[in-house]
């Protein structure tokens, strides 16, 4: 579903479980029953792919010319955190008991075109 909502894809949305497509014999109503349990699962996933696209686009034109203080910004998960905060323009402030560590994350976003405090 992803790889379809991120190429913009433009058909039908049909889930088929192989009941009562092909002219099989099962109960009645079950194959219908199915596809439609299906078909509300997966426009639920595409809404849910297109909500959390409007949440990234409102987040990343909110957070132009803020400041973050990233407590801990030398180690990986909150060095990630702040050079991709870097990139959607966002000043840095590090905080680190790390000295080395903190300044290896501030040379890294520096190099590539970041702020920091």
């Amino acid at each position: 579903m992803k790889a379809l909502h991120e190429t913009d894809f433009k058909g039908y949305l049909r889930p088929d479980h192989g009941r009562l497509i092909w002219n099989e014999k099962s109960r009645p109503g079950y194959g219908l029953f199915d596809r439609a349990l299906g078909v509300s699962y997966l426009y639920g996933i595409w809404e849910s792919l297109e909500k959390k696209q409007e949440r990234m686009i409102i987040m990343k034109s909110n957070l132009k010319e803020k400041v973050a203080v990233i407590t801990g910004g030398g180690g990986i998960l909150c060095g990630t955190i702040a050079k991709g905060l870097a990139k959607e323009g966002v000043k840095i402030a590090i905080l680190d008991i790390s000295l080395d560590k903190a300044r290896t994350v501030t040379d890294e976003i520096l190099k590539e075109g970041g702020e920091m405090l």
